[in-house]
């Protein structure tokens, strides 16, 4: 069987999955999952509808598609995941990296950001640039309260993300506002950290 076949029929199954909520008062199309499935308890894939309760045209929300792609060979759960590869030494000196509004640009080696350090904008998107050297994040990059989008551009070097990056939820208010798009341009990315880019309930 082809590699387009294979995942042509996973794509089939899992969009079973995520069809329709569940109906209130005459019944749904399907039943919700209320528990998340446990990690280590073997393959889960799950996107059920909600559920609702009342007359017979109250409607749960629909569960979201799960689409997966792969140029080669899907295998799910055949065989156990690869061990871990060694990871490679961050630098341990450069410039720190300080809050900043609009564009920040560090010409030259490499860069780090400790503690709390608040990317802020006046318009849509707040930038640093790293022309010359690597990028480590050991601290907590956070937006500012507008919730701009954030572009990180590190052409010639490596991102490390050892501690934190959140562009979403960092008003303090509850209104429905969506998370900032997180851009990183850069030959390596060395992920051990953390990215929040969830919107805001409401």
């Amino acid at each position: 069987m082809s590699n387009f076949k294979r995942i042509a029929i996973l794509s089939a199954l899992v969009a079973l999955v995520g069809c329709g909520g569940d109906g209130g008062g005459g019944g749904g199309t399907t039943t919700p999952t209320e528990d998340p499935p446990v990690l280590g308890s073997g393959v889960a894939l799950t996107s059920a509808g909600g559920s609702a309760s009342g007359s017979d045209e109250a409607t749960g929300g629909r569960g979201g598609n799960l689409i997966i792609a792969s140029g080669g060979n899907l295998l799910v759960g055949v065989n156990g995941s690869p061990l871990s590869p060694e990871l490679p030494t961050a630098p341990s000196s450069g410039a720190t990296v300080t809050s900043w509004t609009n564009v920040q640009t560090i010409n030259s080696g490499t860069a780090f950001i400790k503690g709390t350090v608040t990317a802020s904008s006046t318009g849509p998107e707040a930038t640093l640039n790293i022309t010359a050297g690597d990028l480590v994040i050991q601290g907590s990059l956070v937006v500012g309260s507008s919730e701009p989008d954030l572009t990180i551009n590190v052409p010639s070097g490596t991102v490390w993300i050892q501690g934190s990056i959140r562009t979403g939820r960092v008003d303090g208010s509850a209104n429905g506002d969506e998370g900032g798009h997180l851009r990183i341009n850069t030959q390596n990315i060395v992920f051990t950290g953390s990215v929040d880019t969830r919107g805001e309930d409401s």
